[in-house]
């Protein structure tokens, strides 16, 4: 429909020793032209470089193909034709492996027309421009477009671009789908203080393993292990130490191999054991703490922090700070990851907020000199 995804160039999407591309397409409707899926290169048949996929409808039939754009005589140089028929409105799946001199196509999971040896003239070389998703460079770019090209009309899904050729049974398990996480994570209850473990796969641990969290629904970010997380590259996730800001944090995993990716279902945390039905934002957080006076006496002390929620800048102000010799202050992401961490050691701190890792809750420890958390605080960055 005119809409494309330009990918900047790469060194991991030129075409090696050997390449396999996989996709899945749906057809609104085709012009009787080379209706184009995707290309890496400057089109025009045989005459310039790259790689690209589309569905020829000029003669009425619908082959697709992947063409080595080299010099040559030949128009269909390094093109595989697929003679499968092509069924609009229907999803498609198109895989092509390229190991030379040898090129196959598979339409829906069935090889056609066998091995294509591509002659020496007419290999695939590579282009320093972008690849696009769902258009052709000429149409991408406003010039005229080559051989009469034109941009897909439809949909494209599940697109994998390999450095290698894929072997038959791994060809067959792309078509048939991702299928890595055989048990699910499920919701947990917990109680302040206490550890939580999510897990998938009854721990199987052969596979790859990426844990994620979307705190307050700004994105999924990818979880570390720190003193909060353990487990983060495992089929089991630890979250240690469970707080009020845990309540309701979402997770999911990404599980994959060498050919595919799948995800898990999205869990989250419910802190039991405590009230939790909204959070009053103030302009000002103020913190009451008590400090060590005159003669080992108590006394106290009042430290703000504004704006909250804030943007570009967070203010700290100690107040009186000489009576909080020793002591530090740490800010910490959702994921446990400390931003900021410094002593206390004048009145006002002025805190730039443009290298943080983003938007969202972040947790704001107060530690004693005796290295203890003396109280926890939440503010918020939009």
């Amino acid at each position: 429909n005119g809409s494309y995804i330009q990918v900047p160039h790469s060194e991991s999407l030129v075409v090696g020793k050997s390449m396999t591309i996989s996709m899945w397409v749906k057809c609104r409707s085709l012009l009787n032209k080379m209706n184009v899926v995707m290309m890496k290169g400057d089109g025009g048949g045989c005459r310039t470089s790259g790689y690209y996929i589309a569905y020829d409808n000029g003669s009425g039939s619908l082959p697709s193909y992947v063409k080595g754009l080299g010099y040559g005589s030949n128009n269909n140089c390094a093109a595989i034709q697929d003679s499968s028929s092509y069924n609009n409105y229907q999803w498609n799946h198109i895989l092509i492996v390229y190991n030379p001199p040898v090129q196959k196509i598979y339409f829906n999971g069935v090889l056609q027309n066998g091995d294509y040896t591509v002659g020496s003239g007419y290999a695939i070389n590579n282009s320093s421009n972008p690849l696009i998703i769902g258009s052709d460079f000429y149409s991408y770019s406003g010039a005229n477009p080559f051989w009469g090209s034109a941009p897909w009309n439809g949909q494209i899904d599940d697109i994998g671009i390999w450095n290698r050729a894929l072997s038959e049974s791994e060809i067959t398990s792309v078509y048939n789908g991702c299928n890595l996480i055989s048990s699910q994570p499920s919701n947990k209850d917990a109680n302040l203080g206490s550890d939580v473990k999510f897990s998938v796969n009854n721990g199987d641990d052969t596979l790859k393993y990426q844990w994620q969290s979307n705190s307050c629904d700004l994105g999924w970010q990818s979880i570390l292990d720190n003193s909060t997380y353990s487990g983060s590259n495992s089929s089991e996730l630890m979250v240690k130490g469970i707080q009020v800001s845990n309540h309701n944090q979402k997770f999911r995993v990404i599980v994959s191999n060498s050919t595919c990716t799948d995800t898990s279902r999205i869990v989250s945390i419910n802190v039991a054991d405590t009230c939790i039905s909204s959070q009053t934002v103030y302009d000002t957080l103020a913190i009451r703490l008590k400090v060590a006076g005159i003669n080992n006496s108590i006394a106290s002390n009042l430290v703000k922090i504004y704006p909250n929620p804030a943007q570009e800048n967070l203010v700290i102000d100690f107040g009186d700070y000489s009576s909080m010799s020793g002591y530090s202050l740490n800010i910490k992401n959702i994921l446990g990851q400390t931003v900021y961490a410094s002593l206390v050691n004048k009145k006002v701190v002025n805190i730039a907020l443009s290298d943080w890792s983003g938007k969202g809750v972040y947790i704001v420890e107060i530690i004693n000199k005796q290295n203890q958390i003396v109280t926890t605080k939440k503010i918020l960055i939009e």
